[in-house]
């Protein structure tokens, strides 16, 4: 008797399984489980490219905010060297600056000239780097003070030199100093890899740049040529 019950189950099993297979062969069948393992593989396509363009907007955002904390420490440290090289302007201090055997990281002047009231021009020490001193308009001074800061174009043109400019008020004349771009950006290469900071003057010329070769790429940057949004090169480089 427990033999004969059992037989229509077994019958409806293999009844079920005939209808499984014959459906998995058929159209219908591939159509469903193509559709079932598509809703299957969005929402994952999806969640991973989600995470991983949060991730990328979490990596550049703290890149940002590294370059810009640089960039701020670097312009704060570069006004301090600025103040330091226009108070040996003032005090007339040649020796320590026109040592060649000096680092040049730690020499702040490259030239120096003195303007006579009468517009004389005399090389203090410089020589061939006092070239553009020898031409330059003397710099506006604003009213009480006696230093000014500004700009004068490299001798090869590549790059400006910024210029620290002292006027003795008794006397009538002006000292003009062509302050290092070693000395003046000592601080301003220690950056993470990948990340390149140069720094622009009003001119839209380079002062600096951490990666020689990428000041033509930063002045069309900063001009906002068309297609330059990063550096070029290995990699990419926010500056």
């Amino acid at each position: 008797a427990d033999s004969s019950a059992g037989r229509p189950t077994t019958e409806a099993g293999r009844t079920v399984n005939a209808l499984w297979s014959q459906f998995r062969r058929s159209r219908v069948g591939v159509r469903v489980l193509a559709m079932f393992l598509l809703a299957a593989a969005v929402p994952i396509v999806l969640l991973t490219v989600l995470a991983q363009r949060a991730i990328d907007e979490a990596l550049l955002e703290r890149q940002s905010t590294v370059l810009a904390n640089t960039a701020k420490s670097a312009g704060i440290l570069a006004m301090d060297r600025l103040q330091l090289a226009a108070q040996l302007l003032h005090t007339a201090t040649v020796e320590p600056m026109a040592a060649a055997s000096q680092d040049p990281s730690s020499r702040p002047l490259l030239a120096w000239v003195d303007v006579a009231a009468d517009g004389r021009r005399t090389v203090r020490f410089g020589d061939e780097m006092a070239k553009p001193l020898l031409h330059l308009p003397l710099p506006a001074f604003a009213a009480g003070l006696d230093t000014s800061i500004g700009l004068a174009r490299g001798i090869a043109a590549a790059t400006d030199h910024v210029v620290v400019a002292h006027q003795d008020g008794a006397a009538g004349a002006v000292r003009l100093g062509l302050v290092s771009p070693d000395f003046l950006w000592a601080d301003a290469g220690k950056l993470p890899p990948g990340l390149v900071l140069c720094a622009l003057g009003h001119t839209g010329h380079t002062l600096y740049c951490s990666e020689t070769g990428l000041g033509f790429t930063a002045e069309r940057w900063a001009q906002g040529d068309a297609g330059v949004s990063s550096f070029d090169g290995a990699g990419s480089r926010r500056a």
